[in-house]
């Protein structure tokens, strides 16, 4: 949250479905994060686009939630694409080894 207390991230869904993760995912975050895309997730059968192409920061709280959403898609033979990683989100990908889990 930012200094003035204004959170600093945001959840879009475009025309084609493609959902962007916008701004910093960290531990406060993270959960009202997992509240907004359950839904979502669970409301459909297709496969899951993220871009990431704004997404700014993410820490091991964001990386968790990435992985549990990409385990349970997987659980019910849906993928989950990620598109357009920032460097420092893809320095995270590679640092913690997951860039190949969700082939990036």
């Amino acid at each position: 949250m930012s200094a003035e207390g204004k959170e600093i991230w945001n959840l879009e869904v475009d025309k084609s479905g493609v959902i962007w993760i916008i701004g910093e995912i960290d531990y406060t975050i993270a959960s009202k994060l997992r509240k907004e895309l359950f839904p979502r997730l669970e409301a459909t059968s297709d496969d899951v686009a993220f871009n990431l192409s704004r997404l700014t920061y993410l820490d091991s709280s964001g990386l968790a939630l990435l992985i549990e959403i990409n385990r349970k898609l997987h659980e019910k033979g849906r993928k989950m694409i990620i598109s357009e990683i920032t460097p420092d989100v893809k320095k995270v990908f590679d640092l913690t080894q997951v860039a190949r889990l969700f082939g990036v």
